[in-house]
């Protein structure tokens, strides 16, 4: 998602430009949704045990949605891991990591102002979800504005061959 995307009622809107990994894309998927290279190795790591392993611990299910199974199971496979990953690092991206929750603490006077993040984890959870649940929602609507477009050329045709 760029500076430039719509948001209406805190959705946002399908614009052609966007990038969109593809359903089926998982290291695009993980990307979209704001993981740093060390976070995205170890979930496709663990995802890819999960499947081989058949799902010991029941951390994958499928989506009523077919094409929304993988980003929400990636997602699922993401807050399973420890809370013991270090605080400064949330497994983020660095301009996703600042949505979550990272503020400055101001001092009192005479003591430098520092940054604090408080309840990072619940933050990051909070993220990722919300971008799962848009991921989904920004692949519907350009399916919806594919079909309007591909309607719209054979509207054009068909006038054509009618003159």
């Amino acid at each position: 998602m760029g500076s430039t995307t719509q948001m209406v009622d805190s959705l946002a809107i399908y614009d052609a430009s966007m990038q969109l990994p593809e359903p089926n894309d998982k290291e695009g998927i993980l990307a979209w949704l704001g993981f740093n290279e060390i976070v995205s190795e170890k979930v496709l790591k663990e995802y890819e045990d999960c499947i081989k392993d058949n799902d010991p611990e029941g951390i994958l299910r499928p989506s009523v949605i077919p094409e929304e199974t993988l980003p929400r199971n990636l997602k699922r496979v993401f807050t399973q891991f420890d809370e013991e990953d270090d605080e400064e690092s949330p497994g983020l991206r660095p301009e996703f990591a600042l949505l979550c929750g990272k503020t400055p603490v101001h001092a009192s006077e005479g003591m430098k102002e520092r940054w604090y993040i408080k309840a990072v984890g619940n933050h990051v959870e909070d993220l990722v979800g919300m971008y799962t649940a848009m991921l989904g929602d920004l692949w519907r609507e350009r399916a919806y504005a594919r079909t309007m477009e591909s309607e719209k050329g054979t509207e054009m045709k068909t006038e054509k061959e009618t003159w």
